[in-house]
Parts: structure tokens; sequence; C-alpha cells
């Protein structure tokens, strides 16, 4: 799909016609256009993986999928749907900067942005034992994907991470059936107690409306900052990593948001990290599929890269000694993130 922008080269103002037009620059004129773009697709994306999630969510539910598997695949694959689409599509367009900086920049917001968010709206727990053994297989699939694209993600490569992500899919059905008072488990099934609460033709409806609308919302951000990246001179990396991943984190925000004000915290981080981990396994090898041939990687991607697997890193380490974020640690990851975002933008 391909939106054009508006011809603005000549607006009339308003009054009695006597006043002669006057000119708007083309650049201008397009600019806002993808600004509109952008700003029509991140809010689009925001709503239609949240229908696209709860209902998701509630169907494996009624098909008796286990709740290990649904709080850390069903719905991270929902909040992670956006990254899926919107790198996928810009791999193929030839950007894999753009791809690949909006997986570093979404991993790292996860975690940081997101997170400190949640942790200033309340207390945010990490004990259920299923989320920190998961915690450190996260970290290892950012850094594998980071090594694997650091001069160009190639077919190899994006091989190489569909493979991992087989491995873990087969890891979680197996920890699916030797985990059950997890408490992880426990807020699963609360939540989709409360979501179940629509017909099932019903919830089949919102499922496929979020991902068509997902899918739709994601072409429009990614046209946009393609347009915005043009004009203002900046590197597909910088927009992805920032201006991009800040969009297809919406998602996760709004879902964490949600379960720390339902006090559901295992569901909260246990869904950032399986997030996380299919940016980097399920993006990162799509990307590496579709996109091969495209540029090497940028300079300020490399950064970006770093700046993730240190944040990433730092997380990691708290949650494996079941550390509580509370507001003044929510308040250091959010600034961890906007410092970080600065300072890749300074050259």
């Amino acid at each position: 799909m391909t939106v054009d922008p508006p011809n603005w080269k000549w607006i009339q103002p308003l009054g009695n016609g006597s006043t002669p037009p006057f000119r708007v620059d083309a650049k201008i004129g397009a600019l806002v256009w993808s600004l509109l773009l952008i700003g029509v697709g991140v809010t689009a994306l925001a709503y239609s993986s949240d229908w696209f999630v709860d209902g998701a969510a509630v169907l494996a539910d009624r098909l008796s999928v286990p709740p290990l598997v649904i709080g850390t695949l069903v719905i991270g694959l929902g909040t992670s749907l956006p990254e899926v689409f919107v790198s996928t599509m810009a791999a193929v367009r030839g950007d894999l900067n753009l791809g690949v900086g909006n997986i570093v920049g979404s991993n790292t917001a996860n975690l940081t942005l997101v997170l400190g968010i949640a942790a200033m709206i309340a207390l945010v727990r990490a004990e259920s034992a299923i989320v920190r053994r998961e915690a450190p297989l996260m970290l290892g699939a950012c850094v594998l994907m980071a090594a694997l694209a650091w001069r160009k993600l190639t077919l190899t490569g994006g091989l190489i991470l569909l493979t991992g992500l087989a491995g873990y899919l087969m890891l979680t059905f197996w920890l699916a059936r030797r985990s059950r008072n997890d408490l992880l488990i426990r807020d699963v099934e609360e939540y989709t107690e409360v979501e179940n609460r629509y017909p099932i033709w019903m919830e089949v409806g919102r499922t496929l409306i979020g991902l068509v609308g997902t899918l739709v919302a994601a072409q429009m951000l990614v046209v946009g900052a393609l347009g915005v990246a043009d004009r203002l001179g900046w590197s597909g990396g910088f927009v992805g990593l920032t201006l991009v991943a800040v969009g297809t984190s919406l998602p996760e925000l709004a879902a964490s948001i949600q379960a720390v004000r339902r006090h559901e915290d295992e569901l909260l981080v246990g869904n950032l990290v399986g997030s996380n981990i299919l940016n980097s396994l399920l993006v990162g090898g799509l990307v590496g599929v579709v996109g091969r041939g495209a540029a090497p990687t940028s300079d300020v991607l490399h950064r970006g890269m770093l700046v993730m697997v240190v944040s990433l890193a730092a997380v990691t380490l708290l949650m494996a000694t079941r550390a509580r974020f509370g507001r003044t640690s929510g308040v250091i990851l959010a600034s961890v993130y906007l410092a970080s975002a600065v300072a890749l933008g300074t050259r």
C-alpha cells in the first residue's frame, strides 16, 4: 500500500478571495503528511493490537492452551505484532536499518520506558520462577540478534534466529507441562477470566479486526517514518530506534498499565520478556529472510545495540535477584531510555 501526500503546492487562505494565494513549500507539506501518517498509524496500532491481544488470549484459553503459553507466547506475540509488520515491511522496502532499528529500539523501550512507567504507577515484582528463568533467555536472544545484525543481517542470520525461535517454542511447551502453581500462571488465569465476556464469534471477530487493523496501521507508520527520515535527513536506523520503536511499543505499554492496575505483576513482566524474545528471534529472523541484499547496518544502530545489551543485562540481573521495581526505579529506567535516545541523536 502506497500513501501519496496531497498536493499542497498552493493553499488559498480564508477570505473573500481577494488575497493572492500563498505558497507552501512542498517539503513542509510532505513532512506534515508524513507526521500525520505516523500519528494515525501509532493510534491505530495501540487500539488494533489491544483487540488482537485480548481476543487471541481468550480464544487460546477456550481452546485449553496452557496459561504459561498464553502468558509468554500468545500475549507476547500480540503485543509484538506491530514490530512484526513494521520491521518486515521496512525490510521488504529495502530499509534494513529501519527494520532492525525498530527491533533494537523496541526491546530497549520495553524494559526501560515501559517497565519504568508501570513501576511509577505501582510496585512491580519479579518473583515468578518462570519469568526469572526466561529473563536470561531473553538477554541471550537479544545479544544473538545484535551479533548477527552488527554488520548486516543476512539470510543465514535470519534462519539462525528462526531456528532459535523453534527451540524457544519447544522449551515453552515443555515447561507448560511441568509448571502448575507459578505466579505467572495465576495472573494469566485472572486476566483471561476478566476478558472472557463475549461469545466465541465476537472473540474471533475482534481478533481478526485487530489483526487487519494492525497490518494497515503498521504500513502507515512505515510510510510516515520513511517520509520523516527523508525530509529531515535522519537515518532509517535512528528513526527506527526512537520514533518507530516507541510507536510499536505502545501495545506493551497499554498492556503493562492494565496489568499493573490489576496487580498482575508477573503477567506484566512475563509479557515484556516474551515480547523481547519474539522481537529478537521472530521479527529479527523475518527481517533477515526477506531483507537480504539491503544496506549494511549503520553506526547509530551499532550504538543502539550497545545501549540495548547493557540496559537489558542490568534489568535481567535485577529480575534474577527478585528485585522490586518501585517509583524511584521507574523514574531511573524511563530516564535511561530518554537519555539514550538523546545521545543516539547526537553525532
